[in-house]
């Protein structure tokens, strides 16, 4: 994930400024379950920022300037104290 740029430029149709929202809730998976796809929140420290382009509508994650991305491993054991919060085996590494 690159890191917020304050002057960034929507990278489908060049549009600039767009808009930026800041996302805090790290760790979360979406949509509803320890089994689903990850939420990209789930890899960062300290949350990022949702860009949204005003014209084509396409968006895209930043990461916030205090934040860094999650290594696998950290990744994993987030995963793992989740399923234990919610009573759910772990998940065996492949």
């Amino acid at each position: 994930m690159k890191l917020y740029d304050p002057d960034a430029t929507c990278a489908k149709c060049g549009q600039t400024p767009v808009a930026s929202r800041f996302c805090d809730r790290t760790g979360e998976w979406w949509p509803f379950g320890p089994d689903k796809i990850p939420h990209p929140r789930a890899f960062t420290t300290n949350g990022h920022i949702h860009r949204t382009c005003p014209r084509c509508d396409f968006d895209w994650l930043e990461l916030a300037l205090d934040s860094r991305e999650l290594t696998p491993e950290e990744v994993l054991q987030r995963h793992q104290e989740r399923r234990a919060a919610l009573g759910l085996s772990p998940v065996e590494r492949s």
